[in-house]
């Protein structure tokens, strides 16, 4: 296969024969009347702003690229200036063989001059399209929710001269995200059009086609089109031999060449959203055994399928461009008439013949016929004087046309502010998703230190300027997980999936110069530390309060604080220190071990049990609700209740009946009886090497709380103390109980009441006011091994009955009843005195009345499982005689209310069910006229 043979030229190289004065005259006519020879050449160059001629012009052109065409001409000055000749769009005509003119038109990119003699030079003039402005500049934007031709849109608006048209059939996917950086306008667009599998090639309009009136408007226009779109039809050409004496133009060449590629494509992509992996595949029309088996698999890129559909979408085009490129064809000829993405149909080839096939590029080489001496020299190797020559590649048109992929630049790690909506410290969504603005868009409002586009606004600085990034967690599963959620200001740093700009993920938070560390310190630092403490510390979103979590590595001063600021709640274990709020600074010493505090409402709650304990546990290596010595208490508490309750049924005292209590706690405070969650419940054998288990580890059943120390025990308060249980209450001491009241100590028993001490005898002693023993409805014994003495040091004894009263003393007994005395003795009666009046009898004395009722409790069992019955019984009595003060109206008086009012019965008695359960403030009996006390008879008429 032959190839062209490039042409090089020194920069101020000799025109040679120019100098002959002959040669000189030859151009000087040519010069002269150029317009009329520029019309009659094979090749001219229009527009241009100083007559030229034509020397001769190479160069190439395709799908998927920008042309570029080397003109040398011939003007007769020396000197020219670029600035009139840059970006100007001149116009390269080839005449076909009737004469019509191909027309190429492109703006001058480059202009140099390639030799010079006398008032003669010849210059290279350089041609490309005006996209070709588009690969000079290098922008950062962010596209959000377009589609491909939607951001070329918009993309080419920024050209005023910018000329294209589209023919897609296809529907092209919106995507959320497509971010230009780190690339020249047309290597982005050109990406993303193979992308999508979209085509382009430059069209040339002839004048009337062109601006539409619109004189910036290029006459060289961008087509873009899909695989399915209809290309246009060039015609027939022959091949055979080129000859100046044939009056068509042919191939002179044309072969099929083909190169190993991907016969099988498959596409995934991961979509965290749908939790699922779209994908598609294909497989090359090629026929089967032609090439080897090979496979693209692509599965990188996330979430850039929408469904299984785009994906089987995708990879088809992908092997269409396999396809193009395992088997192609590559002709030369000198046909003027065709462009790239025409078709054409091949006659006369034996092997060809009649097949249609579509032009993927062309390389085209030509010159003028100037005079053999015009030139000395330049003209270029491979074409004659006067001819056109054009290499060629192709492919069939039965496989569509669609281009290979273009490598997306690697996107580095970079950091961005969090944004978000005006006002407002925070903006997330379910997904865990933030919004950022990073340091290169440009708009209203950068980031600090940033710029304005001049072509629109990309950083309005609020959540509008980029879409949902992700954020990556420590751990993150379904419902569990950390989550750190940046506020707006914030600085994070991000990273990009697979290296793809467009896939961002935010992988962490950094410092900066305004949000410094809030447990700053080392170089330049505020604290008094090197550096000792870190953890964690979130606040408010109004930086009020905070939250914290911190862990100090001070040497031998280890500590660790869990605090909220509400209520200053928190934990801090260790080697307390003084930590101020929103500082990094170690205060003062305030203790050694756990400190657990608020200034709000506390609980701690244990659904299977409790147990406190201040018993040492060496290293912390015994089990959870180690409780031997616990264990050792409660059995000496057992034992001492046993041996005086004992000694008390023996004295005739109330056994004890809550012994059981006992035995009860001993089995609540119990051992695991097999494994637990699968895992032996065994203790270390301690005589062992920590290998083998012996003893099964304790547990708690029944959900009880145990209190206990090996030393003092206080339960203070400068309150009320109240003590309930509806069971059982024990209270034991090896060595003194004691009950001590400032003012009045009651006990009270529903049933019965014992005293009993073993040895040491008891005392009940009122130092003032009274001392009331009562029985109200029964029996009230006194009884004494030893002598009884009643003793009344400054006033009487009075033993009073209802019936009759006896005194019994060794053998003889004195009997008072009804109003007889009756004196009995074995022996001798003797009554002695200094007088032996016998007075009449009197009135027999007055009976205190004692209070009777049923106690208006529950059952303690039943009154634990259903709300209490409240009631009141009223018992007003004389306090001279002791009678009942019956009809007298009364007021009770409840603490917050209510009043509740009413009159006592006859016997001065009233009883109110349903009473509220408050305390009663006050009762108030209405006074009443009081009764006329009669004087006591003469004690002749008792005794009478």
């Amino acid at each position: 296969m032959s190839s062209f043979s490039s042409v090089t030229h020194a920069g101020q190289s000799s025109l040679g024969s120019l100098a002959n004065s002959a040669v000189a005259d030859n151009i000087g006519k040519l010069l002269g009347n150029l317009s009329l020879q520029q019309h009659a050449r094979l090749i001219r160059l229009d527009g241009t702003p100083v007559p030229v001629l034509v020397e001769r012009f190479k160069g190439q052109e395709g799908l998927d690229t920008l042309f570029h065409f080397e003109v040398d001409v011939i003007v007769e000055m020396a000197g020219l200036a670029m600035a009139d000749w840059g970006n100007k769009e001149l116009q390269l005509t080839l005449i076909d063989p009737s004469g019509k003119p191909m027309l190429r038109h492109g703006r001058v990119v480059a202009m140099s001059e390639i030799g010079s003699d006398g008032g003669f030079s010849r210059y290279r003039v350089t041609l490309m399209p005006w996209a070709f402005v588009l690969d000079n500049r290098q922008d950062a934007w962010v596209f959000q929710d377009k589609t491909v031709l939607d951001i070329a849109t918009e993309l080419f608006a920024d050209y005023p001269e910018a000329n294209w048209r589209k023919t897609v059939t296809q529907p092209l996917r919106k995507r959320s995200l497509c971010i230009q950086y780190l690339e020249s306008d047309w290597a982005f667009i050109c990406r993303l059009f193979a992308e999508e599998g979209l085509s382009f090639v430059f069209e040339h309009l002839d004048a009337a086609g062109g601006a539409s009136g619109d004189s910036a408007l290029s006459r060289c226009r961008l087509h873009v089109f899909d695989s399915k779109a209809q290309l246009d039809d060039a015609g027939e050409f022959r091949f055979g031999q080129v000859s100046a004496a044939l009056a068509d133009d042919r191939f002179t060449r044309f072969e099929r060449q083909t190169q190993a590629q991907p016969t099988r494509v498959q596409h995934s992509s991961w979509d965290y959203r749908k939790l699922h992996a779209p994908a598609g595949s294909a497989s090359s029309t090629q026929p089967k055994g032609e090439l080897a088996s090979l496979e693209d698999y692509d599965g990188s890129e996330a979430y850039r399928f929408d469904d299984a559909e785009q994906a089987e979408r995708i990879a088809t085009l992908r092997q269409l461009a396999y396809d193009g490129a395992a088997e192609g064809f590559v002709a030369e000829g000198a046909v003027r008439a065709l462009r790239p993405a025409q078709v054409f149909t091949l006659l006369d080839h034996a092997d060809y013949r009649g097949r249609r096939f579509v032009v993927r590029s062309m390389q085209h080489q030509g010159a003028n016929n100037l005079q053999s001496n015009v030139g000395g020299g330049q003209q270029a190797k491979g074409v004659e004087a006067g001819s056109y020559r054009h290499q060629l590649t192709c492919q069939a048109i039965e496989r569509p046309l669609a281009p290979m992929p273009r490598l997306k630049p690697i996107a580095p790690t970079q950091t961005a502010l969090v944004v978000g909506i005006a006002d407002s410290p925070l903006r997330s969504d379910r997904h865990h998703r933030i919004k950022v603005q990073f340091g290169w868009q440009r708009g209203k409002q950068p980031n600090s230190g940033g710029m304005a586009h001049p072509a629109g606004d990309n950083a309005p600085g609020n959540e509008a300027g980029f879409t949902w990034v992700r954020l990556a967690e420590w751990l993150a599963g379904p419902n569990w997980g950390t989550q750190f959620t940046p506020r707006v200001g914030d600085e994070v740093l991000i990273n990009f999936i697979d290296g793809d700009i467009d896939r961002p993920l935010v992988v962490g938070s950094a410092y900066n110069d305004q949000a410094t560390p809030p447990y700053a310190a080392g170089h330049d630092g505020p604290a008094n530390h090197a550096g000792h403490l870190s953890g964690f510390h979130s606040q408010t979103l109004d930086g009020a309060d905070y939250n914290r979590w911190v862990m100090d590595d001070t040497p031998g001063q280890l500590r660790s604080q869990l605090k909220t600021s509400r209520q200053d709640t928190e934990l801090n274990l260790g080697h307390l220190v003084a930590q101020p709020a929103f500082a990094a600074q170690r205060g003062r010493y305030r203790g050694e071990g756990v400190e657990l505090r608020t200034d709000g409402w506390g609980n701690l709650r244990g659904e299977a049990g409790l147990l406190f304990s201040s018993h040492t546990q060496a290293q912390a290596n015994q089990t959870q609700l180690a409780a031997h010595a616990t264990q050792a208490q409660i059995k000496a508490a057992e034992t001492l209740v046993q041996q005086l309750g004992d000694t008390a049924t023996t004295h005739h005292a109330l056994a004890i009946h809550s012994q059981d209590a006992i035995k009860q706690l001993h089995q609540q405070i119990s051992e695991h009886t097999g494994a637990v969650n699968g895992q032996a419940a065994q203790q270390p054998d301690p005589e062992g090497d920590g290998r083998q288990l012996k003893d099964p580890v304790e547990t708690l059943q029944d959900s009880p709380a145990v209190l206990e120390t090996p030393n003092t025990l206080a339960a203070i308060t400068e309150g009320s103390h109240l003590l309930y249980a509806s069971g059982d209450i024990q209270a034991q001491g090896r060595n003194d109980v004691q009950l001590t009241a400032l003012h009045n100590l009651t006990v009270q028993a529903g049933n019965r009441l014992g005293l009993f001490t073993h040895h040491g005898g008891m005392k009940l002693i009122a130092a003032e006011g009274d001392l009331h023993l009562a029985a109200h409805t029964d029996l009230l014994h006194l009884a004494s091994e030893q002598a009884l003495t009643l003793t009344s040091t400054d006033d009487s004894i009075e033993i009073t009955a209802q019936n009759s009263i006896t005194l019994f003393g060794g053998g003889a007994a004195v009997e008072l009843k009804g109003t007889n005395i009756t004196f009995k003795a074995r022996g001798e009666f003797m009554v002695k005195g200094n007088s032996d009046a016998m007075p009449g009898g009197m009135e027999a004395g007055s009976l205190p009345a004692l209070p009777t009722g049923a106690m208006g409790l529950a059952d303690t069992k039943k009154a634990a499982a259903q709300p209490p019955t409240h009631w009141i019984e009223l018992d007003y009595r004389d306090p001279v005689d002791g009678h009942g003060i019956g009809g007298a109206e009364y007021e009770i008086h409840f603490d917050g209310g209510p009043v509740l009012t009413g009159t006592l019965d006859d016997n001065g008695k009233a009883r109110r069910e349903g009473v509220p359960g408050k305390t009663v403030k006050k009762i108030i009996y209405k006074p009443r006229k009081p009764d006329t006390d009669k004087p006591y008879a003469p004690l002749n008429d008792l005794l009478g």
